[in-house]
């Protein structure tokens, strides 16, 4: 297996999780002994469980950025961690544990907003999938087990696939394979699919895209292609999907309904550039799950391990209390941590000759005890000191759980360097320059065995800069990147690569090319984002972001107004009932079909009332509208609308929105006790659900946005930090009497108007 799960940084988990305690100062203290229970047990199914209860111990969810943790991060610096780094945890258990594990996710949900990422392991001859670090006792029984039909395929990283793998794509470091047989089994489908050009004859190696509908765009779940014979066989679920066929120039977009046909022969024919219209309901049959309860010794254990995980928060939490500043602050922890204190480093930053974090540790002054310093010199200091602070707790959290003192020192610097020159932007945009990371990579790490490695370097090498320029355009710095760097993804590394190693390559993949395009950028003072769309970036210039394209050293075709003349299309939208539809203005996009993806124009639809948007569309080019909803979970309504035909534009859009409706409905009557006791606490709103699953946390976290008091209601004793959360009674001797409630989320709302409460089941935030 590769030596990574995603694209975490490498570290001797191994070595650590087997036998060694962790101990040096800068982390919290773990000894998990996992060789033992390897050498004493043989029985895989009792590992398995092992690791699933030391994930429980390492690990709560948190919904967090991109970039992700390694597994030494998780277990010994945060303590939190999303899906993927629920993933990469558990994988590397597993792997340590003598058990084959490999990444396993769904890119997009079919049936609602979102994506997931979980680990499949190789148990008794076969793959099986757990979930989160939730304390799963069974294996294939998880929080999604029910959504098995709703899936299309499900990918998985596969360093060497078996030959009855059904491999979608390869490349030199592996291939991705579709596992949707281990979910659905019984219940999918066969598609043979064929693609011809307009005389019936095969393309061969012609690009396949499988297409699901995901936070209001068609968004690829994976390639793949044709063989010789111009044919591909895929196994599915059942539920709606498209297809799209690439070749050159020209592409076909073909919507595969859901079915319970168990085989299904498609042709497509590639005989046109633009994609035809559509507008179709997308089904996704629900799937109904038994599911095994875990014997109580089980739940014990999980929750001695959730009372561990709890304990080593509150040990950091009292070191915390002991800090100069910033009561319960994550950055006074990691300074502390870090053996970089509060006044360590303010004395560090007044020393004009020399600035060098190992002396300062051995620096025996005190807080009590200063050298004498200007008051002038040690105001500005203090300034300069509480913006650093000021801009790390807005940026990324990782930022904190992840650097060292070193990269602590630099990004100092960096912020006390250049926050004169740019104090004046908006916050954002400010936040935006002195962010250490562009997209998911790596925090940027110097190289420590380097013979010239200076640990307080500049954050970005003077080599980055544009020589001479007071204030460089976006042109000049691109031009400057271009003579040093060249997209050529044959002869790149693989993998998101951190600003160092970036740095030091010619040859440069697409993704690592815009990264590294971003970082020149904002090395020159010039807000940069990556952005989708191949070869594009995004800089703010001129007051506002606009997309900038590296290929042409240019704003991209449609962002220059002085050469691109625009037409407004207006939309209408009625329900059934012929009353005008208020959409959100995300849900009508205007885009454009590039490398087999959508994207969006950064022109993004005005609402003018009574149901009526308007959009600003470039004359020039090949434009589409995608308007979509959620019925429920079962249906998802989508609109594809060219805007133009026959070479003709098209400026007048009327759509009625069939099943436009939010799919509340009356609390069942088993709910009774549990509503009871919510009216007796005088809450309105409340989220039923388990204090450590993802959708429970996820709808209890979209309530608490809501500004409205809410409660977060579940069966497990404890607190959940940040969220107004309690174990009801009622809902505890519920889960006794069905204990499939234990993995269900269900929303409570009390009606307004007859004061009956409503509810939800599922994740309901992208209803309509």
């Amino acid at each position: 297996a590769k030596i990574t799960v995603s694209d975490e940084a490498i570290t001797d988990y191994r070595r650590q999780f087997e036998a060694m305690p962790v101990l040096s100062s800068d982390t919290l203290k773990i000894l998990l002994n996992l060789q033992e229970y390897r050498l004493l047990q043989d029985d895989e199914m009792e590992l398995y469980r092992q690791v699933c209860l030391k994930a429980t111990e390492l690990l709560v969810y948190k919904p967090t950025s991109g970039r992700d943790q390694s597994p030494l991060d998780v277990a010994t610096k945060s303590l939190y961690g999303r899906c993927e780094e629920s993933q990469i945890l558990m994988t590397a258990l597993f792997r340590t544990m003598g058990i084959p594990a490999r990444a396993a996710s769904t890119p997009w949900w079919a049936h609602q907003d979102d994506n997931h990422a979980w680990v499949e392991v190789f148990l008794n001859g076969s793959w099986h999938y757990c979930g989160d670090s939730d304390g799963g006792y069974w294996p294939d029984q998880t929080w999604f087990t029910g959504l098995a039909n709703k899936m299309v395929i499900i990918t998985a990283d596969s360093s060497l696939p078996a030959p009855e793998d059904e491999v979608l794509s390869r490349d030199r470091y592996g291939a991705v394979v579709n596992s949707i047989k281990y979910y659905a089994g019984n219940q999918t489908r066969e598609i043979e699919l064929e693609v011809v050009d307009k005389d019936g004859f095969p393309i061969s190696n012609c690009a396949l895209g499988i297409y699901v509908y995901n936070f209001n765009s068609l968004r690829p779940q994976a390639f793949t292609q044709t063989d010789e014979r111009g044919r591909k066989t895929l196994t599915v679920g059942q539920g709606a999907f498209f297809i799209m066929a690439m070749k050159d120039t020209l592409a076909e977009l073909r919507f595969i309904p859901s079915t319970s046909y168990k085989y299904m022969d498609i042709t497509l024919t590639l005989d046109n550039s633009e994609l035809d219209p559509y507008g179709i309901v997308l089904e996704y049959p629900g799937n109904r799950t038994s599911f095994k309860d875990a014997p109580q010794s089980w739940k014990d254990k999980i929750r001695l391990a959730k009372d561990k995980w709890q304990n080593r928060l509150d040990e950091a939490r009292q070191e915390i209390n002991t800090l100069p500043i910033g009561q319960d602050s994550l950055m006074t922890l990691l300074l502390q941590k870090s053996n970089l204190n509060y006044m360590q480093l303010f004395y560090s930053v007044l020393d004009d000759n020399e600035s060098n974090v190992a002396a300062v540790h051995n620096d025996k002054r005190t807080a009590s005890e200063p050298e004498e310093i200007n008051s002038s010199s040690e105001n500005e200091v203090k300034q300069q000191f509480g913006k650093w602070l000021e801009i790390l707790s807005k940026n990324d959290e990782k930022d904190l759980w992840q650097a060292d003192s070193h990269l602590l020192e630099r990004i100092y610097r960096w912020v006390g360097d250049m926050y004169p020159k740019v104090r004046n932007l908006p916050e954002q945009e400010l936040l935006n320059l002195f962010e250490p990371t562009i997209f998911y990579e790596n925090l940027p790490w110097m190289s420590y065995h380097k013979e010239d490695y200076d640990p307080f370097a500049d954050f970005y090498p003077q080599s980055m800069m544009v020589k001479n320029v007071l204030n460089p355009t976006p042109q000049q710095v691109i031009r400057h990147f271009q003579k040093k760097h060249k997209f050529n993804p044959k002869k790149a590394l693989n993998g998101l690569l951190p600003l160092e190693l970036a740095l030091a390559n010619k040859h440069l993949t697409g993704y690592q090319y815009k990264i590294l395009a971003c970082a020149y950028l904002r090395a020159n003072l010039i807000p940069a984002n990556y952005s989708r769309i191949p070869y594009v970036v995004s800089v703010y210039a001129d007051s506002t972001w606009k997309y900038f394209d590296l290929s042409k050293n240019d704003y991209f075709v449609f962002e220059t107004e002085g050469e691109q003349e625009f037409r407004q299309v207006t939309f209408t939208f009625k329900d059934e009932l012929d009353h005008p539809v208020a959409l959100n203005p995300e849900q009508v996009q205007i885009c454009f079909l590039k490398d087999g993806q959508f994207f969006p124009t950064n022109e993004q639809p005005d609402y003018k009332g009574n149901g009526v948007f308007a959009a600003k569309v470039p004359e020039q080019g090949t434009f589409y509208a995608q308007i979509g909803y959620r019925n429920s979970d079962s249906l998802t309504v989508y609109f594809l609308k060219p805007l133009a035909e026959a070479g003709s534009p098209i400026n007048e859009i009327s759509l009625k929105l069939e099943l436009y409706h939010q799919k509340w409905s009356a609390a069942e009557a088993f709910l009774q006790p549990v509503l009871a006791e919510l009216d007796s606490l005088g809450y309105d709103y409340a989220v039923l659900g388990s204090m450590t699953r993802e959708n429970s946390l996820r709808m209890a976290a979209k309530l608490q946005e809501s500004g409205n008091r809410y409660l977060f209601a579940g069966f497990e004793d404890g607190m959940v930090e940040n969220f107004n959360y309690s174990a009801l009674e009622s809902f505890k001797q519920l889960v006794k009497d069905v204990p499939s409630l234990q993995t269900r989320t269900i929303t409570l709302i009390r009606n307004s108007n007859d004061k009956s409460w409503q509810m939800y089941e599922g994740l309901w935030e992208k209803l309509p």
